[in-house]
């Protein structure tokens, strides 16, 4: 796990080693335990090629494992983020084409792998990497990202000058170019809720992008175009005839192996536990194939137990693993502060405030000297995990004239869901999803729309809503696609790997690995949804290894943190301050006297707006951060 970094150029810029030692040093975080930077220029056409690596040890922990990496008499180099789960498998085909390995590292894999396969190496990978790979002989620049984005890489390309890296932070350290904000984005993520952010893999910088997930960027270095290569979308097959006891073995087989490969580290491997069922599922299978106890991360709330703390849940598995467990609780009142912290880690405004309690908690694993975690994200996206998921599957029975079915299934969900404080809900779900189904265009309607807090001017050139076309054979099978592909999931992996590799910690999501989410989504509906029951497929396939009070429990909490309450106690009076004097209200986008209205809602408990107090503090912090990198009067150019 690492940090990459790089750029093409034709001009003769002078210190270019510097330049590229640099950008490599603003990355020394994702890889405190080596570097390395290399230069060549192509003389014929006077264009410099630069590779910058750091590196964070987990597989061959000796130089042999050093970056960037090339061997004698190839003119193949490459730079190589993330992990290869399968590299044992991959290195055996290998060595048994006479490949002879000169060490224990994937890097070496991954280098052999296209050196023998090209391009389709990639599709043989499991695994999350960003990689920057220069093919001298072919004479072009593959940039690639696994299949679900896990692993970032940005982008800037500008006339004949191409740079790349893990992260934003590196790019901008390139040249002193001012910069625009990218206004469209920052609509969507201060109006529409954090679900519409990452829809377009764009940054919240002009001219700043990252190559798509399952994609590859490959450049031609003579002419410096572009073409997009997709190696891996996401499975069109359908199981409708797989019986319920083969399903579960199908899932129980591929999980414990997407557990198995995730286990492998020359350091230890610890676990992220909620104590919900995603993340104790893997727990309770990493402690069977290990057959010895793991370590275990948990955050809580303290004084809100029974509705933000999980420990009742959580002891219950660390019992049942004998696990080394370490709570940490959270510290409200360094909200600000942390803030901040959080966005010069992401260089960009944070999403949800979910990810403030994973920053605390990545902190005291860190002061652990844990290098890899596991944790359970994608559950809910692959296998219908979220409350609004029963209605698309009630929508699903209707559509599909299954009257009885359906009856049946409501009354279930009546009895073994929470009683809901919405009383509508399933009439007013019912109705909303049918009308979405003929337009579109309504489905940005089912979350809160801020877009009252920018003034018309802005709203009438940036106001803009996303409408997905993509493939479904349902409209449960549409939401999860969707929440996989373009609004959940990106937000998430993006969260996780700026948290974690802040601190210079791995994170791996077995549930996220491919050949599972291929499996779930070609899966009939009745095994992710039944009888009141959400992730059917997944308690089934837990039956005898988890705790029953965390498999079979009917509630949801999830890694979440108060700020509801905060914003109204602790964080109020710098929250009214932040409204009143930030430096954001320079830009002439936003409507002061609308974001005091909401605000004050928010206090009088009238609307529950932490979402977005949230994401307008994200933003203040990330203006106040960024300001200078911002060309002087373009901001506020309606």
């Amino acid at each position: 796990m690492c940090g990459i970094t790089g750029f093409v150029s034709f001009q003769n810029r002078g210190h270019l080693l510097e330049k590229i030692k640099k950008m490599t040093a603003r990355l020394s975080h994702r890889g405190p335990d080596d570097s390395g930077e290399l230069l060549h220029e192509v003389k014929e056409r006077s264009q410099i090629l630069a590779l910058g690596h750091r590196r964070l040890s987990i597989l061959d922990l000796t130089q042999k494992g050093h970056q960037p990496y090339s061997k004698k008499n190839r003119n193949i180099v490459l730079s190589y983020n993330g992990e290869l789960y399968n590299y044992k498998e991959i290195r055996s085909l290998l060595i048994a084409k006479g490949v002879n390995f000169q060490s224990n590292c994937d890097t070496e894999v991954v280098y052999e792998a296209y050196c023998h396969f090209g391009e389709s190496a990639f599709e043989m990978m499991n695994g999350m990497w960003a990689i920057a790979l220069i093919d001298l002989d072919k004479d072009k620049l593959i940039l690639s990202r696994d299949r679900l984005g896990k692993k970032p890489l940005y982008f800037q390309k500008e006339d004949k000058e191409l740079v790349f890296a893990s992260e934003i932070k590196s790019i901008l350290s390139f040249h002193d170019r001012d910069l625009e904000i990218r206004f469209e984005k920052l609509y969507r993520y201060l109006a529409l809720s954090y679900r519409y952010t990452e829809i377009h893999q764009e940054s919240f910088f002009q001219g700043i992008n990252q190559v798509k997930p399952g994609t590859n960027l490959v450049v031609c270095l003579k002419t410096m175009e572009m073409s997009e290569r997709v190696y891996w979308s996401l499975t069109r097959e359908r199981l409708d005839d797989i019986s319920d006891e083969e399903a579960v073995k199908k899932f129980q087989e591929l999980f414990f192996d997407a557990v198995d490969l995730r286990l492998r580290s020359d350091v230890p491997v610890g676990a992220l536990l909620s104590g919900g069922l995603d993340s104790t599922a893997i727990v309770c299978v990493a402690h069977k194939i290990l057959n010895k106890p793991i370590q275990t991360f948990s955050g809580i709330m303290g004084e809100l137990k029974g509705i933000y703390d999980e420990s009742e849940y959580i002891e219950e598995v660390v019992q049942a693993t004998n696990a080394k467990s370490n709570y940490i609780r959270m510290k409200p009142r360094e909200l600000f502060e942390t803030v901040e912290e959080m966005v010069r880690a992401y260089d960009e405004p944070v999403c949800t405030v979910s990810w403030y309690s994973l920053h605390l908690i990545v902190q005291a694993i860190h002061e652990q000297g844990m290098k890899v975690i596991l944790s359970g994200h994608g559950g809910d996206e692959i296998l219908a995990g979220y409350r609004d998921h029963y209605h698309y599957y009630f929508h699903y029975l209707s559509q599909s004239g299954k009257q009885e079915e359906l009856d049946r299934q409501i009354q279930f969900w009546r009895e073994y869901q929470q009683s809901s404080n919405w009383p509508n809900e399933l009439e007013y779900r019912k109705d909303f999803i049918s009308n979405m189904a003929k337009d579109r265009q309504l489905e940005h309607s089912q979350f809160p729309d801020y877009s009252r807090a920018f003034v018309p001017s802005f709203l009438s050139k940036y106001q803009n809503y996303p409408v997905f076309e993509d493939f479904a054979h349902n409209e449960l099978d549409r939401r999860l696609r969707q929440e996989l592909m373009h609004e959940v999931t990106p937000t998430m992996v993006k969260s996780e790997d700026r948290n974690t590799m802040s601190r210079s910690i791995e994170s791996r999501c077995p549930l996220l690995d491919h050949r599972l989410v291929d499996f779930c989504f070609s899966l009939p509906e009745h095994l992710k949804i039944r009888d009141g029951q959400g992730k059917w497929l997944l308690r089934e396939a837990m039956k005898g290894i988890l705790p029953e009070k965390v498999r079979l429990r009917k509630d949801k909490v999830g890694l979440i943190a108060p700020a509801d309450k905060w914003f109204r106690t602790l964080n109020r009076t710098q929250m009214e301050e932040l409204i009143e004097d930030s430096p954001v209200m320079e830009l002439g986008i936003l409507d002061q006297r609308e974001l005091k209205t909401i605000f004050q809602e928010h206090l009088e408990e009238k609307k529950n707006h932490q979402m977005f107090l949230w994401q307008l503090l994200n933003f203040h912090s990330w203006f106040q951060i960024y300001h200078s990198h911002f060309a002087q009067g373009s901001p506020g150019s309606l």
